[in-house]
C-alpha cells in the first residue's frame, strides 16, 4: 500500500480514491468586449455563456458609446441607464431560462448551448411568421 493505491497481482494499480461527480451548470452574464468595437464606433453588449472551460457570446441589440458607460455588468453614466439595464436583464433572463430548460445541459459545451438558445429564437420567429401568414390569408377565393 503506497500513496493511496493498492497493489494487486500482475503489478496493476487500482486507486482507492472515489472520484467526485461535480455537475456545473452553465453561467450566463452580460459583458462588453473592448476588442469587438463595431464599425459605427459603438460597443455591443453580449450575453456570455460559460460552460466546460469555454465561453460563447450572443450579441444583443444594445450598444454603448464608451467603455466608461459599463461597470460591473451594468450600464452606468447614461440618461437611459435604468431602462437599458431592465431590458438587458430581461434578455439575460430569457437566455438563462432557455439554457436551463435544456435537459442535461451540463453535458453541452458553451458553443452548443449558444446554438440551441439562438435556435429557439429562430423557431419563435418562424412560428410567428407562419401564424401571421395563415391568419392574413382570405378564407375564400372569389
Amino acid at each position: 500500500k503506497k500513496n493511496g493505491t493498492i497493489f494487486t497481482r500482475g503489478a496493476k494499480r487500482v486507486s482507492k480514491r472515489v472520484s467526485k461527480i461535480l455537475v456545473v451548470m452553465a453561467k450566463l452574464a452580460l459583458t462588453v468586449l473592448a476588442a469587438r468595437k463595431a464599425a459605427n464606433g459603438m460597443y455591443p453588449i453580449f450575453v456570455r455563456i460559460a460552460a466546460k472551460k469555454e465561453k460563447a457570446y450572443i450579441k444583443t441589440m444594445y450598444e454603448i458609446s464608451d467603455l466608461s458607460q459599463w461597470y460591473n455588468g451594468k450600464v452606468v453614466a447614461r440618461t437611459d441607464a435604468a431602462m437599458m439595464n431592465k431590458r438587458l436583464l430581461f434578455e439575460l433572463k430569457k437566455y438563462n431560462d432557455r439554457v436551463n430548460a435544456i435537459e442535461n445541459n451540463d453535458t453541452y459545451t458553451a458553443t452548443q448551448l449558444k446554438l440551441i438558445a439562438i435556435q429557439a429564437d429562430a423557431d419563435c420567429l418562424y412560428k410567428d411568421r407562419h401564424r401571421q401568414r395563415r391568419h392574413s390569408r382570405p378564407l375564400f377565393r372569389v
